[in-house]
């Protein structure tokens, strides 16, 4: 199966809307929107689960460091925990995977939004074509 960026370049090159073959096109659009629907769905999801684990990172590295504070006898703001768990080089790479994730997510579904203007672009051109005008 061909990665998730080549996946995309091929759903963006099929948005091209082939006039001469319309009926043909238009058989395609619904199999081609659910197939892009189908990877909004799962992008979502991998956004989502990344968002988990950035939570996740989170509670366990602001609970280090409040026990790390504790066993040194110092006392520490919900301040100073939260500046320490920004800098924390795991707390970093979870929100970076998860800006990824999400940014990954917004591209597909600009794409589900754009095989939708497709699908009104076709039931134009079909009416105009049954009405005896050319689209070509």
């Amino acid at each position: 199966m061909a990665n998730t960026d080549d996946l995309y370049l091929e759903f963006v090159a099929s948005l091209k809307i082939d006039k001469i073959n319309l009926d043909e096109t238009l058989r395609q659009q619904p199999t081609l929107f659910n197939m892009v629907c189908d990877q909004v769905h799962e992008k979502y999801k991998l956004a989502e689960q990344a968002k988990l684990n950035v939570e996740t990172v989170k509670a366990a590295t602001c609970q280090t460091i409040r026990e790390e504070a504790l066993k040194a006898g110092s006392k520490v703001t919900e301040g100073s925990v939260d500046e320490k768990c920004n800098i924390n080089t795991e707390y970093v790479n979870a929100r970076m995977a998860y800006i990824d994730a999400n940014s990954v997510f917004k591209k597909w579904s600009d794409l589900k939004d754009a095989f939708y203007m497709r699908h009104e672009e076709l039931k134009e051109i079909s009416r105009l074509t049954q009405a005896g005008f050319s689209t070509i």
